[in-house]
């Protein structure tokens, strides 16, 4: 075979190049046709334990007492989870799911702890707009600090909870949708080259 031509193998091969570049550019089309864009929102909470001494009226941290902060933290996230909390969030954010059912309102929130054994969690939704991410997240901080109020008021011992919250993230995750179909275009016809080549080496080798 004599040495590549990229010029030679387009001229003699164009058909398949044009062809495989445009199939696989109405792929890339279609596809990008069919995705929505969707925005992923994060919010941490830090859950802070402390507990009255009536007798010296002062209030410690009970960052030495592991157990009551863990157990607090995951009260709050079991909150987050349970389906009838999270269902009165979504109503105060005034979004619907587009399938109501029990397993589908446990799932909306993601609690995940990045350091084992800490206070401070993160909080994941995902949402069709930056609004609606937004919305989401100020109607669950309201009702967090409603039941962090009921979980106050029932305790039996001296110990008290309080939640904090930071600014929520919220990233657009269909940013790269427009450029879907160019991408597309482009490695269509990269590979469309290599077929190119492939198929112009072969035809020389029986020469």
């Amino acid at each position: 075979m004599e040495g590549f031509n990229l010029f030679r193998v387009i001229s003699r091969q164009w058909i398949t190049v044009v062809i495989v570049t445009l199939v696989v550019f109405a792929i890339s089309f279609m596809y990008s046709r069919g995705q929505k864009e969707s925005f992923f929102g994060s919010m941490a909470v830090t859950v802070h334990v402390s507990t009255v001494y009536p007798q010296q009226n002062l209030i410690f941290l009970q960052s030495d007492q592991q157990q009551q902060t863990l157990a607090a933290v995951a009260t709050s996230q079991s909150w987050l989870q349970d389906p009838s909390y999270v269902k009165t969030i979504l109503d105060g954010a005034q979004v619907q799911l587009t399938s109501p059912t029990l397993k589908s309102y446990s799932d909306v929130f993601i609690p995940v702890s990045s350091v084992a054994n800490a206070s401070t969690y993160e909080v994941e939704y995902i949402g069709a707009t930056q609004d609606e991410v937004n919305r989401v997240y100020t109607s669950m901080q309201s009702q967090l600090k409603v039941l962090e109020d009921q979980y106050n008021q029932a305790a039996t011992d001296n110990t008290k909870v309080s939640l904090s919250f930071s600014d929520p993230i919220v990233v657009n995750q269909g940013s790269n949708i427009p450029l879907l179909p160019l991408e597309g275009l482009v490695s269509g016809f990269v590979f469309a080259l290599i077929l190119a080549a492939l198929f112009e080496g072969s035809r020389s080798a029986k020469q």
